[in-house]
C-alpha cells in the first residue's frame, strides 16, 4: 500500500472514531442515551432489545 493509501485509511479511522465519540457524547443531550448514538438510531425511535 501507498503511502497516500494508509494516510487515507488513518483518516478514515480517526474519523470513524471521532463520530462514535462526538455521538455518543451528544445523544443524551437530545434525549437519547449512550446506545442511541452509537447505533445512529434515533431517540424516537421504539427500543429494541439485543437478541
Amino acid at each position: 500500500m501507498s503511502g497516500a493509501g494508509k494516510l487515507l485509511l488513518a483518516l478514515f479511522l480517526l474519523l470513524g472514531i471521532a463520530g462514535c465519540v462526538t455521538a455518543s457524547v451528544r445523544a443524551p443531550d437530545e434525549g437519547g442515551s449512550y446506545d442511541y448514538g452509537l447505533h445512529g438510531t434515533p431517540p424516537s425511535a421504539p427500543v429494541q432489545p439485543l437478541a
